[in-house]
């Protein structure tokens, strides 16, 4: 652990550097910050992720104080393009600044500083990003997200390969301590969707149809690998996407069709394992032979767990009219939900959890820390850059606001609110409106 821990720091001092020599280069390092930093945890956290940025941010806050003239931010500030959507996102973040500082005193733990920081960089990002001094060229935006996201899984699936074949532990062994949860890690699967159509849009070329072919039957396969149902949903909609794209003509039908073929027989033939994850996802059952229910729809083992740990989110906090609308204070919920999530499971049939905290999802983490206000803002935060998606130029804005909106299913199944990407998504000016955005000079004005 000490390796990558030194490894992590010495690719923070590099970022700092690097953007204090150059300004230009703020954008690729927050891609790489926000997408490659999610995953790895230290020490079971995962503050990579803000490590990265907040050296990032001293680097160019840095810059501006001591050349003002080539800093990272425009020359003056203005509130004059202060739209809507920019107006409550600093709404939301202060709202969690303050939801931070309650559940600091409500713990009577220090440690509460993190999340303190962690939404003052949150919004410290979102003013650059809002004040961005260089022109953006999307078409690189879109290559760097999808290489990166690309990136991002492979990693993941490499460190799994290590700790399986050297340490001969269990795929599931890591997560929680070395990689965020497969739920969690699940997130960077929105910017990649994106990409990867927004790619194809941009670059049609027949080799850059194979190279998307490719890319698309790989982070398929590991999503299948980690049984992670979300990346599943998503990349079916992507997969059906293009199939109907690919498909359009005989020359595609023809160079396809053996590669899917391949893919096919890898996957279900040559591991068992992988093949018993997919037969879970088919309607059919090859006992009896009939069409059926998904065996991976399974009301009576963890989804239940799931669906009732929102009714007891909800227990949580009735009782007092304050944590109705405001919550108990951010982090709280991982030992006030506790009791009542115990109760719910005991009368639904489900063992007890003998851990002194619980590990919410995102919707319950939100709905008990910060209350229906909080959820309130997060969710016209995320409705604002849907209809900042459909008033793009986009052709494909219905499919984006559609992968974007599958936000909300992750909300219940794992807890993305501990990642800075969680928020970006929705921001104003984030990586998506970045990739969509047509006109590069006034990006920060448009959106």
């Amino acid at each position: 652990m000490i390796y990558l821990i030194s490894f992590y720091v010495i690719i923070g001092i590099y970022f700092f550097f690097k953007i204090l020599k150059d300004s230009r280069n703020f954008l690729n390092f927050f891609f790489f910050s926000i997408i490659i930093g999610c995953g790895p945890m230290i020490f079971g956290y995962p503050l990579l992720d803000e490590y990265l940025i907040l050296m990032l941010l001293i680097g160019s806050f840095l810059k501006i104080i001591l050349v003002p003239s080539r800093g990272v931010i425009k020359k003056s500030t203005s509130f004059h393009y202060l739209t809507i959507h920019k107006f409550f996102f600093y709404l939301l973040v202060f709202y969690l600044f303050i939801s931070c500082i309650r559940g600091m005193v409500v713990l009577n733990d220090l440690r509460m500083f993190r999340w303190i920081f962690f939404f003052i960089n949150l919004g410290l990002v979102s003013f650059i990003l809002n004040n961005y001094r260089f022109s953006i060229n999307r078409q690189q935006v879109i290559k760097i997200i999808f290489y990166l996201s690309n990136f991002y899984f492979i990693i993941y699936f490499l460190f799994v390969l290590f700790f399986e074949t050297v340490l001969g532990l269990n795929k599931y062994d890591i997560q929680g301590n070395v990689w965020v949860g497969t739920s969690t890690a699940a997130l960077p699967i929105i910017l990649y969707s994106i990409s990867l159509i927004l790619f194809y849009d941009e670059f049609k070329t027949q080799n850059i149809k194979f190279k998307l072919l490719l890319s698309i039957i790989l982070i398929f396969s590991i999503a299948v690998y980690y049984n992670s149902r979300v990346s599943i949903i998503i990349l079916s909609l992507v997969v059906i996407y293009f199939f109907f794209i690919f498909f359009s003509g005989k020359r595609n039908l023809i160079i396809l069709r053996p590669v899917i073929s391949v893919f096919i027989i890898l996957v279900l033939f040559n591991n068992s394992s992988i093949r018993d994850n997919v037969v879970e996802y088919l309607p059919y059952d090859f006992d009896s032979y009939e069409f059926s229910v998904p065996k991976i729809i399974n009301i009576e083992q963890s989804d239940k767990g799931r669906i009732i740990s929102i009714k007891a989110a909800h227990l949580t906090i009735k009782d007092s009219i304050l944590n109705v609308f405001f919550g108990g204070g951010w982090y709280t919920a991982r030992y006030s939900m506790v009791k009542v999530v115990n109760e719910v499971r005991y009368k639904s049939g489900l063992s007890y959890f003998k851990d002194i905290s619980y590990q919410p999802s995102a919707y319950n983490a939100i709905i008990v820390d910060t209350g229906f206000i909080g959820l309130i803002l997060f969710l016209i935060n995320l409705l604002l850059s849907v209809i900042a998606i459909f008033k793009s130029n986009s052709k494909r804005k219905f499919y984006l606001s559609l992968i974007l909106s599958s936000i909300m299913i992750m909300s219940v199944i794992g807890n993305f609110t501990p990642l800075l990407l969680s928020f970006i998504l929705i921001m104003p000016n984030s990586p998506i409106f970045m990739m969509i955005n047509t006109n590069e000079k006034n990006f920060t004005k448009n959106l």
